[in-house]
């Protein structure tokens, strides 16, 4: 059995030997952290761990699951790691490190002194807080430290816990939250000078309680395991009448263009940073992948449409998407012709447009950098100022599209518990719509009715043609991906694991027959904590193990 290789170079042993994500400075000279007042700890804890979310969740979501590629028209090899799937204890360990140290502001706040109730808002979000960031972590990486995570110089080498009881112990912090808003205290501190999320609106929060709680569950919708089962149902059950999210969630503690910290994370690192390098906008363009589907099943090569030799194509046939143009930009070819998104397919040494520069091949759209500028210049004033105006954009958090779908495919699971599949599949595109015509206002309007009418024929891709349970449930994945891609890539990663939808080619360059179950644990565990670490092999990242996450088994 082929054991996994580590790299640990010898700067890892100082900058990891107190095991970061875990450490609280004890320095007398300064206030002990969990003295902090939660009202002040509450925006920061909220910002950092959406940062993690933003940008590297984000980035691997997207690459694995096929929305992004590097532009090989101006860099060599970009993303070859991702491609080849070469999943070692570098591979966006960044999540699992980000996540842990920010995630601890969190646990602060929920143990901090409270007697008197006054604290009951700000401990009442936390717990949800913690439960949407910290089940990313059971998603990737299945056992992990909990109950002896967050307790600083008391214990630097916590024991991994069993991850479905992580599961129940969050959800059982969603409800503990849910039931302290809806029911306060009178002494309870208002936390809505805090709170850069809802501003203190005790029903939002209620209902992004309610469905991270159903996000949870429907992870294990395949599960195999009588407990869970027994466990899943119960809660669906209890938790079937909403309500849920229904519009947007986002997060603004004050983005600004001033300094790179204080800009929203996804603009100043993918598009541009304060000093107007493109920090990403140069790398990150269309896969081919998304662009045949974006352009209706066709591969547009050199501006010549061309028949797709992939026969998984042709169901996306017959219509274009009109989102296309806010999720990236389209391109006209330099020989003329319809504009149309112009991709680069994963592990090829080139676009489907061939040629140096960043002109040929399709970047990151308006819908979701909010700046209409197609240049890679901010020397214009015009383009500073939109570059200033999108760095000020709130960040996102869930869109309601996500919540919309995840009820659709509650109803087409459990139709005894939830209604509406097809109402809310259909209510997801439109908000997918609506969200991308939000996005850039200078612009019309995006109309659904016509995109809807066009899946209406195409099984896996539309409700109506779909007649079976998997093709409807493949539908739901589909628009899901295409409603978040983007914007919460790793969400779209993880349903593709739990579902095996939608259908996302591998790289031409991959390395492994599959993408990957679960992550290899990080760097940072190996030198701080190596004697707790479940040891994996190669077969644990690549099949479906007992080290697998609970859900997967």
């Amino acid at each position: 059995m082929k054991k996994i290789k580590f790299f640990i170079p010898i700067i890892a042993l100082a900058l990891f030997s107190c095991s970061d994500y875990l450490d609280i400075n004890d320095n007398p000279n300064n206030v002990h952290f969990e003295n902090v007042p939660p009202r002040l700890m509450l925006p920061g804890a909220m910002t950092n761990t959406f940062r993690t979310q933003a940008i590297n969740m984000n980035e691997m979501g997207n690459i694995l699951m096929n929305t992004w590629a590097g532009n090989v028209n101006s860099y060599a090899s970009p993303y070859s790691k991702q491609y080849k799937l070469t999943v070692d204890n570098t591979f966006y360990n960044a999540i699992w490190d980000g996540l842990y140290r920010s995630v601890g502001n969190f646990d602060v706040i929920i143990k901090y002194q409270n007697v008197d109730h006054q604290q009951d808002n700000f401990v009442a979000i936390s717990k949800i807080m913690k439960a949407h960031y910290l089940q990313y972590i059971v998603d990737l990486y299945g056992k992990a430290p909990f109950s002896q995570a967050f307790l600083g110089q008391a214990n630097l080498s916590p024991v991994y816990d069993d991850d479905f009881q992580i599961y129940k112990d969050l959800i059982t912090g969603l409800e503990e939250g849910r039931a302290t808003i809806a029911n306060p205290n009178v002494n309870a501190i208002d936390a809505a000078g805090a709170d850069v999320i809802f501003h203190g609106d005790k029903d939002k929060w209620v209902r992004f309680a309610n469905t991270v709680e159903l996000r949870m569950l429907m992870r294990m919708s395949n599960t195999t395991s009588a407990a869970v089962q027994t466990y899943r149902d119960a809660k669906l059950a209890s938790i079937a009448a909403g309500p849920f999210v229904t519009t947007d969630v986002t997060i603004n503690p004050g983005y600004d263009g001033s300094t790179d910290d204080k800009q929203n994370p996804f603009y100043g690192n993918f598009v541009f940073n304060t000093s107007a390098a493109a920090t990403g906008r140069t790398l990150i363009v269309a896969s081919g992948h998304i662009a045949r589907i974006l352009n209706g099943g066709v591969a547009v090569i050199g501006g010549v449409p061309t028949a797709e030799t992939n026969p998984n194509y042709s169901r996306y046939a017959g219509g274009i998407d009109s989102r296309r143009g806010r999720m990236f930009m389209l391109v006209t070819p330099v020989s003329g012709g319809p504009s149309n998104v112009f991709g680069v397919v994963q592990g090829n040494s080139q676009g489907d447009t061939p040629g140096p520069g960043t002109s040929r091949v399709s970047k990151i759209g308006a819908g979701v950098t909010n700046s209409i500028s197609t240049s890679n210049s901010l020397a214009s004033a015009a383009n500073a100022a939109r570059s200033a105006a999108a760095s000020a954009k709130p960040g996102i958090v869930m869109l309601q599209s996500e919540s919309l779908f995840l009820q659709a495919e509650a109803a087409l699971r459990w139709p005894a518990l939830f209604s509406a599949a097809q109402g809310n599949f259909e209510a997801g595109i439109t908000s997918s719509f609506a969200f991308y015509s939000n996005a850039v206002p200078t612009s019309p309007a995006l109309n659904p009715a016509t995109y809807l009418t066009y899946i209406s024929t195409k099984p896996g891709v539309g409700w109506p043609a779909s007649a079976t349970f998997d093709t409807k449930l493949e539908a739901i994945m589909f628009q899901k991906w295409l409603a978040l891609t983007q914007i919460h890539g790793l969400e779209n990663y993880i349903d593709y694991i739990r579902t095996g939808y939608p259908w996302t080619p591998l790289a031409s360059s991959v390395e492994q027959p599959n993408k990957p179950k679960r992550l290899m644990y990080p760097i940072s565990e190996f030198v701080a904590n190596s004697g707790n670490v479940p040891q994996l092999t190669d077969s644990d990242l690549f099949n479906v193990t007992t080290k697998s996450p609970f859900w997967l088994q």
